[in-house]
């Protein structure tokens, strides 16, 4: 009898009752009603609500606490949110549709065509704190590497912020508009300075340089000129006059461009191998969707780039279904050209009622 006293009482002291719940940015429903009931039994449960900027662990703004052996539970009812209203973004958009996000949880932002992040790529992330955002989304102005005609730079960055500056050397033979061998040019607002154009001051007694024009020596094999020029693209090294048999460049393209061909050329018997193609990215504008009723399916109708060979997935405006499968709501983009689907309007007739 004594033992079983002893199991009683050890339960009794394991179901302590609750006192009346203090929930951090949050209240019970009908508070002052149920006040002079507590302390309250195990087992009970009430119906909250979360202060305005919190959610519930499930993201809504109400839910149900529980009288348990350990307390209450959840331990911390409401969750600190922020709202998409409190980012702002120039130069920019964000690229997901939720409105609220809970603590912890991230963000994804991309830049226009021009900017670029702190670090230089073309999207980032912001994550919700206890305070608010961790930072607000920074898209700042850039300058995509400069392509060079008879001349080269030993700068090796692929991108360049406003008010960088970039050292550049004509080759042997040019010379800048303004007579001199050397110079720089600085990233602005509406891009590059002064790309500089140059001009030939004279031709060497045994050798031309001019593009896919061969040398030979009197002992040597063939020997190669520069690289040839591409469209939207340049090559990765420093260029030189004059390049030695079996001597190899590679090619890097714009950003956004896509490479097609072998980034790697050869000289071979005085002729270099055929060049890459960089492919044109496509564009797709809040106009071109307009036309044809459609919105991006996973991000906010913003003007938006996509590289050769990448996939864009639309969906049809609100009221709006696609009549025919072609082309399909998700569609490829081929150097700078894509297909856009269209919708057209939803009109229920009597048999779908």
């Amino acid at each position: 009898v004594n033992i079983l006293i002893n199991v009683v009482s050890n339960l009794n002291q394991d179901l302590k009752p609750c006192d009346f719940p203090q929930i951090k940015n949050g209240r019970l429903h009908n508070e002052e009603r149920y006040r002079p009931y507590f302390p309250v039994p195990v087992g009970k449960r009430f119906h909250y609500l979360c202060n305005s900027g919190f959610v519930t662990a499930s993201r809504r703004y109400w839910g149900f606490i529980h009288c348990t052996a350990r307390g209450w539970r959840p331990a911390v009812p409401c969750v600190k949110t922020c709202s998409k209203n409190d980012i702002e973004i120039e130069n920019g958009f964000l690229s997901e549709s939720d409105h609220t996000y809970a603590l912890n949880r991230k963000t994804h932002y991309r830049c226009k065509q021009g900017y670029v992040t702190a670090n230089g790529e073309t999207s980032g992330t912001i994550t919700c704190l206890q305070n608010g955002w961790s930072a607000q989304p920074s898209c700042i102005k850039s300058c995509d590497r400069p392509i060079f005609e008879n001349a080269g730079t030993k700068n090796n960055s692929t991108w360049f912020k406003l008010n960088d500056e970039i050292d550049y050397e004509c080759h042997i033979g040019y010379d800048n508009k303004y007579k001199h061998t050397k110079g720089s040019i600085t990233c602005t607002y509406d891009g590059w300075s002064d790309i500089p154009s140059y001009f030939r001051l004279q031709c060497g007694h045994f050798h031309l340089y001019l593009y896919n024009i061969s040398t030979v020596d009197k002992v040597g094999p063939w020997k190669c000129g520069p690289p040839p020029p591409i469209d939207n693209g340049d090559i990765t090294s420093f260029p030189l006059p004059i390049y030695a048999p079996s001597s190899s460049v590679e090619y890097q393209c714009k950003y956004l461009y896509q490479l097609q061909g072998n980034k790697k050329i050869t000289c071979r018997n005085g002729e270099w191998s055929e060049p890459p193609k960089c492919l044109h990215p496509c564009v797709i504008s809040e106009e071109i969707m307009e036309r044809h009723n459609i919105t991006l399916r996973w991000i906010e109708n913003q003007k938006l780039y996509i590289k050769s060979g990448d996939y864009a997935e639309f969906q049809c405006k609100s009221g709006y279904r696609q009549t025919n499968t072609r082309p399909p709501l998700r569609t490829l983009c081929i150097d700078g050209h894509i297909d856009f689907p269209s919708c057209s309007i939803y009109m229920i007739n009597s048999k779908d009622e």
